[in-house]
């Protein structure tokens, strides 16, 4: 049993994770995240490409942005609840605890590319995100206790997007790409000696083989510019990045054979559709508003799930998600202040895609959320080039949130459920970003 659980520890530590998108949840660049996690479709920059891509078949210069973000949590603890029942000890005792949701503060580097090609009136545009210092970090949370899977480690992964985008005319504009992402397959055979003793020692050995295999989702977007507004459609299909580990252990004095097939889903981006309007209200004022839908059907937890094949136990998912398709809503201003200085004021709706009071089996708990933000983008020339620098800082807040659960425990025995008798969902995550545009 130990050697077991060795193995699912080396799994777990040479697993890429990565979840749903920072992208999404807070903003692309240092400019977006200002707008509430929009883009500006008056004057697109490189990290439109994210946002609205076909913005960028008008682009004549060469566009680079970067910037740099630091999520900052500040969690609710979870305090005097159910932590053991009879599901997850041996003894069945009742085990009284406290999680502290204290999560790791968050660094994410993204860089935009926007190259035009001018004689076809249409540009080639990528995009690439990583967190830091780790190229990704993976955490299936606690498989019973209550867990922010939508927070804790969804945005802490790399991410690519690539699209080419074309202008019909001098007005409208569509683009074509791509979502990147991977499917991961291996197989581990492990030899495995414990504790032996005796004239002869015996050492463990293993083999492994595996492939990762490329998955694209679509992306897709239309644009249209008009004399004071600019409006787009977009549209991004479902990714889902999942693992898959046959996983075989032989125990060499006893013959002991334990062989189950581990899966998770490393990450997922639900289908996303998109409605955004910028409007130049005059020479002072931009108002910049966006309306999105997400298609949460398909959506699963990072919890890793172990189905027998020989000896071991499989897992029992004792949790069912509600789901619900989920909308967001975003509106910021840009003011003005000098010609080359830019104030930016919003704020944003994110409704939550798990429903229901969390009162019955299971423990993957959320909460709509609610963000203000703000940033200012001076825009100066250098060397011949032109630049832009931005700053920027985001506060989003859960809902608060109460949770009572429901009597009896969850295999229908006698007693209370993990995370009973209740407790409050809450908390805040504040962002702050600072960025650099060159254009050539």
């Amino acid at each position: 049993m130990n050697i077991y659980k060795l193995i699912i520890v080396l799994f777990i530590l040479i697993s890429t994770n990565a979840y749903s998108s920072f992208l999404e949840d807070f903003a692309a660049s240092t400019r977006a995240l200002g707008n509430a996690g929009q883009a500006d479709l008056l004057n697109p920059g490189a990290s439109n490409n994210y946002y609205m891509p076909a913005s960028l078949a008008f682009n004549e210069t060469i566009q680079i942005e970067g910037s740099s973000f630091v999520n900052l949590y500040n969690i609710d603890p979870i305090n005097n609840i159910v932590i053991e029942n009879s599901i997850n000890t041996e003894d069945g005792e009742e085990k009284i605890g406290t999680i502290e949701n204290d999560f790791s503060s968050l660094i994410i580097n993204s860089v935009h590319l926007c190259l035009p090609i001018e004689r076809i009136n249409a540009s080639i545009n990528l995009s690439l995100i990583s967190p830091f210092p780790y190229a990704a970090q993976f955490d299936s949370g606690d498989p019973y206790t209550p867990e922010y899977s939508l927070l804790k480690a969804r945005p802490r992964r790399p991410q690519g997007f690539f699209n080419f985008a074309y202008a019909l005319n001098d007005s409208l504009s569509f683009s074509l790409g791509a979502h990147l992402g991977a499917k991961a397959e291996s197989n581990i055979f492990t030899k495995a000696a414990v504790n032996n003793q005796g004239e002869t020692t015996l050492y463990t050995y293993a083999s492994g083989a595996g492939e990762v295999t490329p998955k694209l989702a679509p992306v897709v977007s239309l644009f249209y510019r008009a004399e004071k507004w600019s409006a787009g459609l977009y549209y991004q299909g479902e990714m889902e990045s999942n693992l898959k580990v046959d996983l075989v252990a032989d125990e060499i004095s006893t013959g002991i054979i334990f062989d189950s097939i581990i899966e998770s889903v490393l990450f997922y981006d639900p289908q996303i559709a998109k409605l955004q309007l910028s409007w130049n209200i005059n020479n002072r004022f931009k108002l910049h508003s966006s309306v999105n839908y997400y298609l949460w059907k398909d959506y699963q937890t990072p919890k890793i799930n172990i189905t027998q094949l020989a000896v071991m136990t499989g897992t029992y998912n004792y949790e069912t998600l509600q789901l619900q398709n989920s909308i967001s809503a975003k509106i910021a201003v840009n003011i003005n202040i000098l010609d080359n200085l830019i104030y930016s004021i919003g704020g944003s709706f994110e409704q939550s895609p798990l429903s229901g009071d969390f009162s019955k089996n299971g423990n993957t708990i959320h909460s709509d959320t609610y963000t203000a933000s703000m940033g200012v983008n001076l825009n100066f020339r250098l060397l011949n080039y032109d630049l832009s620098a931005s700053a920027a800082a985001s506060y989003k807040m859960l809902k608060d949130k109460s949770v009572i659960k429901n009597p009896g425990q969850e295999n229908g025995q006698d007693g209370r459920k993990i995370g009973a008798p209740g407790y409050d969902i809450g908390g805040n995550i504040t962002t702050v970003s600072l960025g650099l545009g060159l254009s050539i």
